[in-house]
């Protein structure tokens, strides 16, 4: 009923996502001194972030219930404490919206340089805050051959944008003398490479079961895929390119349940576009209800 209601009616929908957003802070904020701005700061940061995925998923014309995207998106981040408190991984997530805002912008504008070297530029931002995001950057361009973008000058562009974050961040260590190059050095020397099972609990699980939806609107999309628009169908395998792509980088780098948070951007797309498709309402409605109890009783039980 709940996204009958959002697709006739986006004010509502818009107004259910700052409700849940309060319920589901509303544990942190009653047992947390009103002093302690940051947890504060971190709703508000997590609030604008749906809204911001809502946007941009609205303007690309990616969906017909955009706001329901910001939704899906913010139950995921509820999905485990961690990410609900204000940390790096709040702050790599509004850069790579900023990414995806180029990434999208850059068909639009016939690949203009300006949009291929933003998106380059935020992508390799992301990094500096986690070095580990660096193995990431190829990603970048398989989107571009999706795109199918056959000038040097673009693939230049991009180059020159990744190596932009850096350059900068050289010349600040240069002038301050700051270790962070000597530490990147020593971070990757410590990953470990080879297959990794994820650690397994409660918020793994309520991952697995919108892993599980994602993926059931990937194989439903990809059966009207030819019947979509150009400018759509493109933008869809990037989102696709980046989902699994960023899923095999999780796994083959044994990262922890703490740090499939770039996932959440283009799983807040397919579940979103699940629950909007889906003809059996009971099925759609069960599913929905049923992640919105899961996440209440993380927040409010365990």
């Amino acid at each position: 009923m709940l996204i009958k209601a959002g697709k006739n009616n986006q004010l509502a929908q818009y107004s259910l996502l700052v409700i849940l957003s309060l319920i589901f802070w509303g544990n942190s904020f009653i047992n947390t001194s009103f002093s302690d701005y940051t947890i504060y700061l971190a709703w508000a940061l997590v609030l604008m972030q749906s809204l911001c995925l809502s946007f941009i998923v609205n303007k690309q014309k990616l969906t017909k219930n955009a706001a329901f995207t910001g939704l899906i998106y913010l139950v995921l981040i509820c999905s485990n404490q961690e990410y609900m408190l204000l940390s790096p991984i709040l702050g790599i997530n509004c850069i790579l919206l900023l990414t995806f805002y180029y990434l999208f912008h850059m068909y639009e504008n016939e690949f203009s340089y300006p949009c291929i070297f933003n998106a380059a530029f935020f992508w390799s931002t992301a990094t500096i805050l986690d070095p580990v995001f660096l193995l990431t950057l190829p990603c970048l361009w398989l989107i571009l051959i999706v795109y199918s973008v056959n000038k040097w000058r673009a693939w230049i562009t991009s180059l020159i944008g990744m190596i932009a974050p850096y350059f900068l961040l050289f010349i600040f260590c240069f002038i301050t003398n700051a270790p962070y190059f000597s530490e990147i050095f020593t971070y990757s020397t410590s990953l470990q490479f080879g297959f990794h099972w994820p650690v397994f609990n409660y918020s793994f699980l309520i991952l697995c079961l919108v892993f599980m939806i994602c993926i059931f609107s990937i194989f439903h999309t990809k059966q009207g895929f030819y019947d979509l628009e150009i400018p759509k169908r493109k933008k869809t395998t990037v989102i696709m390119v980046f989902f699994f792509y960023f899923l095999v980088f999780s796994l083959t780098f044994g990262l922890n349940q703490f740090n499939y948070f770039p996932l959440f951007i283009p799983m807040a797309f397919f579940a979103s576009n699940f629950f909007t498709h889906q003809k059996e309402t009971l099925l759609r409605e069960s599913l929905f209800y049923l992640l919105l109890i899961l996440i209440l009783i993380r927040i409010y039980v365990l």
